[in-house]
């Protein structure tokens, strides 16, 4: 699990988790068969914030990230502009992330703030989740391409996020970004889902993976209850792994 956020402007944040659709559930939720397990990563849930404080903003996080949940947040990201200073007051990070520590949410990690390659990115994905969608029956098992980034949702909590991707035009400057508009909501709402997306995937750690893994089979109790939450746990961390830097353009399916 990610979050993601922006405090440049309205402030954004987003809650992003990755996992792997076994054929079965393919077949439930596509209606078409597939010979493997298919990445994917959904946007479940949005804040979204005018004129709040920063130590509020970081309360309103923390209420709406159940406790059981915090515990799966593997990365939390922010824009750099974060961690800069304006005059002698405490910069966002220095104002948010004790409140979030205190209750058991990590701190902040820089977020990949790229453009060109985050909107790509988010094209890429999105042309996985629709090829996932419209796969033929009659093609047979559905293949993901070699190149195919985690399919990309986003639940119907996020009426926001939803409202501001027909938003999105093309910048005549630079064809290849994605028009800066400044001071709009959806430009901020994009932005945040932009830097969550492309830093979950492009993250790196100083961590082996076996050792990641130890750690997260033995997060959890020797319990039904637990071992069934360890083996959900590790099929993400399974699906974390797999992931790849995806920013070369597909053309529409």
């Amino acid at each position: 699990m990610k979050l993601g956020g922006d405090t440049h402007g309205v402030p954004v944040t987003v809650w992003l988790a990755t996992g792997l659709l076994n054929p079965a559930q393919i077949q439930e939720y596509f209606g078409v068969p597939a010979a493997a397990p298919v990445p994917i990563i959904v946007l479940y849930r949005e804040l979204v914030c005018c004129d709040v404080e920063e130590p509020d903003l970081a309360r309103a996080i923390v209420a709406l990230t159940d406790p059981a949940e915090r515990r799966e947040v593997r990365l939390h990201f922010m824009g750099h502009d974060a961690w800069a200073k304006r005059g002698s007051a405490n910069t966002v990070v220095e104002q948010m992330e004790p409140i979030l520590l205190a209750h058991g949410l990590r701190a902040f990690d820089r977020a990949d703030i790229d453009r060109v390659g985050g909107w790509r990115l988010l094209y890429n994905a999105w042309a996985s989740a629709r090829r996932l969608r419209k796969w033929p029956a009659s093609a047979g098992p559905y293949q993901p391409q070699a190149a195919d980034p985690p399919a990309l949702f986003i639940s119907a909590a996020c009426p926001d996020t939803i409202s501001a991707v027909p938003m999105l035009i093309c910048d005549e400057k630079n064809p290849l970004d994605v028009r800066k508009m400044a001071g709009q909501f959806f430009d901020d709402v994009m932005d945040a889902l932009r830097y969550g997306v492309k830093s979950h995937l492009n993250a790196e750690t100083a961590e082996p993976a076996e050792v990641r893994a130890r750690e997260v089979w033995q997060r959890y109790p020797n319990t039904a209850e637990g071992n069934t939450n360890r083996a959900m746990a590790m099929l993400r961390l399974q699906a974390e792994q797999q992931r790849s830097r995806f920013i070369r353009r597909r053309p529409r399916a």
